[in-house]
């Protein structure tokens, strides 16, 4: 295992302090402690930094087993800005910057101020900015701009930059813009600034014209470079041009403009309207993954299902019960009804004849000598018979069957 030695000192609070700040995976740093010591302090580590810290114990017999641990450390303030140029212009100085060369953290955020004139004289930029324009300056006069980075632990050095404005001029000739067709018949154009040995291009025009077609070029309105159309601090300058023939080639070029006059044309590129990804490109999905068709289903579904609750309950309604072992139940009698209509029920076959000729279910032909006046119940007795319509009716249940349970009714 190869080390750096360090060197280990006794603080005030009884805790064993070391420098760790040149410790890597090349170099690792390794310390002794002594076996009454249980905790220890490394110094010099570099803020927003993980680090893997491993620990053994060690006898006259060897090494113990090794346990380690991964350790990130927080965030700090920001390193100085090491990187940063001012362009110096009649009325405005464009300053530009790169990250702090240690950023000790995630950058949050720039500010920016300088010292006089400008409006605004100081302002708060996102993480992400790399340049900004400080405006309404006054020509061939001294400025001192200061900038520093941010992180969660604060603000870090400051760094100081000195310029001199000059004497107005006109822009300089622009680059070529950066030109891209989107939409069905539209192009974007990006507005390149040119060297910086004139005037600032406080805004652009762009020239176009059909490819070929060797006449007047049309021009759009003048853009500004900084700000756009509600005032909001641009990050590029650009501009959008619509109602273009998609079917042809087009010729663009920009111009620059400021309060001293105009710039040289810029070289000329070529683009066709409408090659970029069209804005309703997204729409292209198929049908069951478009919202209004997913809509529709639910609501067919839920349709459906208040539909099946329906049948449920109107089927429930319209069911049969047996109401005999109902009354059974609740009085324990049971309440003999009209008799059924067992002719209408079960309908007879056709009568056969037997040997004789007499049809079988004409039973009065098999009785000639029968007599009409004797079919009365009367000589069986009232009393009699309803007690043994009642033993026969309690001996049957409603469907039919014999009811074992019932005795047999004994006669008086």
């Amino acid at each position: 295992l190869k080390y750096n030695q360090v060197q280990v000192s006794q603080s005030s609070k009884s805790r064993r302090s070391i420098s760790a700040n040149e410790c890597d995976e090349k170099n690792p740093c390794q310390v002794d402690i002594s076996g009454g010591k249980n905790n220890i302090r490394l110094d010099g580590l570099k803020p927003y930094t993980r680090y893997s810290v491993a620990i053994r114990g060690y006898n006259s017999g060897g090494l113990g087993p090794l346990s380690s641990i991964a350790v990130s450390t927080d965030h700090g303030k920001p390193g100085r800005i090491d990187n940063v140029t001012s362009t110096p212009y009649a009325k405005f100085i464009k300053l530009e910057w790169s990250e702090p060369s240690r950023p000790n953290g995630l950058i949050t955020g720039y500010n920016v101020s300088i010292d006089k004139d400008a409006q605004p004289r100081y302002a708060v930029l996102d993480g992400a900015a790399r340049k900004y324009v400080f405006a309404g300056l006054m020509p061939e006069k001294d400025y001192v701009m200061y900038i520093q980075a941010k992180t969660k632990a604060g603000f870090g050095v400051r760094r100081r930059v000195m310029d001199t404005t000059k004497s107005p001029q006109a822009p300089a000739k622009p680059k070529a813009p950066v030109l891209k067709g989107f939409g069905e018949n539209g192009v974007n154009v990006t507005f390149q600034e040119g060297k910086p040995e004139k005037g600032f291009p406080e805004k652009f025009i762009v020239l176009y014209r059909v490819k070929g077609e060797n006449g007047k070029w049309k021009e759009t309105k003048a853009v500004d470079v900084l700000f756009g159309p509600n005032g909001e601090p641009r990050s590029k300058p650009y501009v959008e041009i619509y109602d273009l023939d998609k079917n042809k080639e087009y010729e663009m070029a920009t111009i620059a403009v400021n309060e001293e006059g105009r710039s040289v044309e810029s070289d000329i590129q070529i683009v066709k309207p409408g090659e970029g990804v069209a804005p309703k490109a997204q729409n292209n999905n198929p049908v069951y993954k478009r919202s209004w068709f997913v809509a529709i289903v639910v609501i067919v579904c839920f349709l459906l299902i208040i539909l099946l609750i329906a049948l449920l309950v109107t089927r429930k309604r319209g069911e049969r019960y047996p109401v005999g072992k109902r009354e059974k139940k609740r009085a324990g009698i049971l309440d003999v009804g009209e008799e059924p209509d067992y002719n209408n029920a079960y309908p007879m076959k056709p009568a056969r004849q037997n040997g004789n000729g007499v049809n079988r279910q004409d039973s009065g032909g098999s009785l000639p000598n029968r007599d009409p006046d004797r079919d009365s119940l009367d000589e069986y007795g009232e009393d009699r018979f309803d007690e043994d319509a009642a033993s026969l009716i309690g001996a049957y249940n409603d469907d039919r069957r014999p009811n074992k349970t019932v005795e047999e009714p004994e006669f008086v």
